[in-house]
């Protein structure tokens, strides 16, 4: 199985870095740029005024990106800098003597005008994508995965036997597909996906309940995106040992997280990718085998064994190698490399 492992981990990497040079990252780079980054007042006046606001921009903007404001939509209000000149009058000093310079015909100090840079504020107006129409927008390097997975339910249910945490389904607003919540134990996944979605994003989260948990020394000795790459790189590479293709969503997110081409969060968590694969891998197929869906080759060849024994076979195997157990090998490793 390490070998399988090593070879979906080369053709995540190959994946990966193909989308650096894809059209499609070109066009993403190109969007984005058309996009400022606006200050926590101007974000917490849009937010106020829209909550649900994803991609904001002004009347023009939007016009160069052949996009049109609906007719009858009411602009967000932020505030914009309006740059002016004023000038403050102050004594004439003689550079040589430093000294004021005195006007010989009135006897007083000689007066200069000197400009001072200020600033004024002025209401603009500024529109969600959601107000406006016109040419699509490469605005994701990700798509939603769509499509069935083979005994979905039971496949669900055994990967719950690979974290301690609660997997439980929400109505999430916005484009999160699921979140990882440490301190209460609990994984919460987006109502309404294809099949294939959620079995990847609940894979994703176990990973970081496994890797990045509040229990767990890494999770502050590393950036938000290796935790990300991390997550993503498991969730592709389990996917992907279960014959579910999940490329085309994985690349272009473990991309988007990643500093450039060279994707050293990806090559320097190779190790712990690797585990923590194995380890939800190794769950999953006992918990299959457990379910009458997967054949043990060794179990056979001793004669069989009665699904009393199988299942104590498999609660041996849960107490010795538990989630919490998985989190201080790879910790360990990680301690190691470091």
């Amino acid at each position: 199985m390490n070998d399988k492992v090593k070879e979906i981990l080369e053709q995540l990497e190959d994946g990966v870095k193909s989308v650096f040079d894809s059209e499609k990252y070109k066009k993403y780079l190109k969007t984005m740029s058309s996009f400022h980054n606006y200050s926590f007042n101007n974000s917490l006046l849009i937010s106020m005024q829209n909550p649900e606001a994803t991609y904001v921009a002004g009347f023009t903007t939007w016009k160069k990106l052949k996009r049109y404001v609906v007719k009858g939509e009411k602009g967000i209000a932020i505030l914009a800098p309006c740059g002016f000149n004023r000038y403050i009058e102050k004594d004439k000093i003689n550079p040589d003597t430093k000294k004021p310079v005195i006007d010989p015909n009135t006897g007083k100090v000689e007066k200069v005008k000197i400009p001072v840079d200020a600033n004024r504020f002025r209401a603009v107006y500024v529109f969600d994508i959601s107000q406006t129409k016109g040419e699509p927008l490469q605005l994701n390097l990700i798509e939603e995965l769509k499509g069935e997975v083979k005994d979905y339910k039971k496949f669900l249910e055994s990967l719950k036997e690979a974290t301690d945490y609660k997997i439980v389904f929400e109505n999430i607003k916005g484009n999160v597909k699921g979140y990882c919540n440490f301190e209460k134990e609990l994984i919460a996944i987006k109502e309404g996906m294809d099949e294939k979605h959620v079995v990847k994003t609940a894979i994703h989260e176990i990973a970081h309940s496994l890797l990045h948990g509040k229990d767990n020394k890494c999770n502050n000795e590393i950036s938000r995106k290796a935790a990300e790459v991390q997550a993503e790189s498991v969730a592709y590479v389990v996917c992907s040992h279960y014959g579910i293709e999940t490329g085309e969503y994985s690349f272009g997110y473990i991309a988007g997280w990643s500093r450039d081409k060279k994707t050293e969060e990806l090559k320097e968590s190779l190790s712990v990718i690797q585990k923590t694969s194995n380890f939800i891998i190794n769950r999953v197929d006992d918990a299959y085998r457990e379910l009458g869906l997967l054949k043990d080759n060794k179990t056979e060849e001793k004669g069989g064994k009665s699904l009393n024994d199988l299942k104590k076979q498999i609660n041996d195997y849960r107490h010795n190698a538990s989630p919490k157990y998985a989190q201080n090998v790879v910790k360990k490793d990680l301690t190691n490399e470091r």
